[in-house]
């Protein structure tokens, strides 16, 4: 007997960690996030088009009707549509359309990808079977219909149901997508088969320089992920299911993690250039010789403090879209990226000339990336009244992202739901995480305002994570690890409604401080007591770039001393003890209570989440971070 009453749809889209998380490039991030949002657009077209109603999350409107061609405006750039989506459905719903839908979209995006890129004309015999059956294979939709719209967790359940697998994949594997064969189907290692897909892949790459280096074999989805944005705003199809869907024209850069880096020591240059206290031929001297050596290739790389500073005729367009790679002395000297040593040297010559004629310390080598995620919304989701006030307040959030991560000179990868992924400048990332932060919790207020929900525990909160990572650090590394620091470090280690920070460098995790929100904000300064601290012990030092308080050189010994006597020593003894040693630092020409009170404040942010008496050496030691920018071989 068929069912003649509503139900209710779950679905979900991956898998995201083996589309999104696998990149070398930061377009590859950006690439596989909004990818992801756009299929996952097409799996609502399709509920819609049965007449079905999304409940959670609220999408976005404008990213669904450019998804039907029928968009106007300002076009989605990012993804910002969750990979997962509750509806209510008619009686009759046909749940296999959804998924043939989303299949059927990636396989014609696919195949326009194929034709338009001429790989028929390069294909080598295995080529084609391999393409087609990685796109047949790739997707894992999950979904349920249940007849309780209190039911929220099948999906979880239904994750138990394991039903699409892998294939087994032979040969040389793809250097983006580990797990999956590359394009040109020579299983041999002898030079004869090197040289065979080599020649393959020179063929494909020839005309796509800035899409492929030389040394990168690729499967089919890392392929489509590098080239869609060419052909994606040509891209139409209309499918058997009865869904039109479109293309349009989006970013074909997206800021390099050297050039994010180079951020902040650059809107300094530009800033003095246009004040008059920095030659602009100087600067222009270093842009002439940077262009000289590579491609303008920042040239959409739209952060703010760069695009505040454009001013002709000493700071162009030009100027900001200079490589990122020639900020950094060590990316200059690797022959590997500029083989060229004659041209690399007149651009580390030209940079050196640059900073001193600006007065300003070398570049940093860090960047940060930003993820941040809603604690425990899914315990509320079974209560109606809850679910309404979750999906507005989630709309109202997510709409408020995009304009905080620009304004704190980042650039958004990813806003949807409750998550958010964004690449920031070093300088920028604490606050703009208190921004998303306020912001989440401000929509959720409003809501909740409006309506009567007796639940003290109905406080919705916001976790945070940041990893600082250095250039030289492979991105393939980053979000998983982004990942394990916002589950396990800021939710679980600390507690959730938390920031958790790491610093990533190329040798590995160098260290790692997480702090309940509460206590980590100076509510009187609506900033970070970390952000307090830098500037503190900064500035007794402010004409050095390097921040070079004595005080840090030992601290890692300081902080254990005081471990080991933590049952002879109570609180205020300890920080006795190190304002002395501060003191000493600064050979006692220092003020005692004001020093007393600047340790106290560094102590309180060392004070380890789970245990109060137990110090974090990593507080320390991040906000050292913090003042030398990550800098090392200065005189701390």
């Amino acid at each position: 007997m068929s069912n003649t009453t509503d139900q209710y749809f779950h679905f979900t889209l991956g898998p995201v960690q083996g589309f999104v998380a696998q990149a070398r490039r930061t377009r590859d991030f950006w690439a596989g996030s909004f990818l992801l949002s756009w299929l996952a657009g097409i799996a609502i077209k399709a509920v819609e088009k049965q007449n079905g109603t999304i409940l959670f999350p609220e999408a976005d409107e404008s990213f669904l009707k450019f998804i039907s061609g029928k968009g106007q405006g300002s076009k989605p750039l990012q993804g910002s549509i969750p990979n997962r989506f509750k509806a209510k459905v008619p009686a009759g719903f046909n749940a296999s359309l959804v998924v043939d839908s989303v299949q059927l979209a990636w396989k014609a995006l696919a195949e326009k990808i194929y034709q338009a890129d001429r790989i028929s004309e390069y294909e080598l015999p295995g080529t084609r079977a391999i393409w087609d059956r990685q796109v047949n294979n790739f997707w894992d939709m999950s979904w349920a219909l249940v007849d309780e719209e209190a039911i929220s967790n099948v999906l979880d359940r239904r994750k138990n149901w394991r039903n699409l697998y892998t294939p087994n994949e032979a040969g040389v594997k793809c250097t983006l997508m580990r797990d999956w064969q590359e394009l040109s189907g020579v299983e041999g290692v002898r030079k004869t088969d090197a040289k065979e897909r080599n020649e393959f892949w020179a063929n494909l790459a020839r005309g796509k320089e800035t899409d492929f280096k030389s040394n990168e074999y690729l499967c089919s989805m890392a392929f489509i992920k590098r080239r869609f944005v060419h052909h994606f705003a040509s891209f139409k199809a209309d499918l058997p299911t009865g869904i039109s869907v479109h293309g349009w024209e989006v970013p074909k850069s997206v800021p390099s993690v050297s050039y994010l880096a180079a951020v902040p020591w650059f809107a300094k240059v530009l800033n003095k250039v246009n004040k008059g206290i920095c030659n602009p031929d100087v600067l222009n001297k270093f842009v002439d010789a940077a262009s000289d050596l590579v491609s303008l290739n920042e040239y959409s790389s739209k952060i703010r403090s760069l695009q505040e500073q454009i001013n002709e005729p000493h700071v162009s367009k030009r100027v900001i879209s200079v490589d990122g790679n020639v900020f950094h002395e060590s990316t200059l000297e690797n022959i590997n990226i500029f083989p060229d040593v004659s041209s690399s040297s007149k651009v580390k010559s030209a940079l050196k000339n640059l900073a001193k004629e600006a007065k300003v310390g070398p570049v940093s080598p860090f960047y940060a990336v930003l993820m941040m995620d809603g604690d425990s919304l899914g315990k509320h989701m079974g209560h109606q009244q809850k679910q309404v006030v979750i999906t507005k307040a989630l709309d109202a959030f997510t709409k408020q992202v995009p304009d905080l991560v620009s304004q704190n000179n980042g650039y958004l990868i990813y806003a949807g739901g409750d998550d958010v992924l964004a690449l920031v400048t070093l300088d920028d990332a604490l606050k703009c995480a208190l921004a998303i932060r306020e912001a989440y919790i401000s929509a959720f207020k409003e809501q909740t305002d409006k309506v009567n929900i007796e639940d003290n525990e109905f406080k919705p909160t916001i976790s945070a994570a940041i990893s600082y990572v250095h250039i030289r650090t492979p991105l393939s590394n980053v979000l998983h690890d982004s990942h394990e620091l916002l589950d396990d470090v800021a939710k679980s280690y600390a507690g959730r409604d938390a920031i958790a920070v790491r610093v990533l460098k190329p040798g590995g995790v160098a260290l790692t401080w997480a702090k309940k929100w509460e206590l980590a904000i100076n509510k009187r300064r609506d900033d970070m007591h970390i952000n307090d601290l830098v500037n503190d012990f900064i500035s007794e030092d402010k004409d050095d770039e390097q921040f070079s308080n004595k005080f840090f050189y030992r601290i890692r010994e300081r902080f254990s001393m005081l471990d080991e006597t933590e049952s002879t020593l109570n609180k205020d003894l300890k920080i006795d003890l190190l304002t002395v040693d501060y003191c000493r630092s600064k050979d006692n020409k220092v003020d005692f209570e004001a020093a007393r009170q600047k340790v106290s404040k560094l102590l309180e942010q060392c004070i380890s989440p789970k245990k109060d008496h137990q110090i974090d050496i990593d507080g320390a030691l991040f906000v050292r971070f913090l003042a030398q920018k990550g800098i090392e071989g200065g005189r701390v």
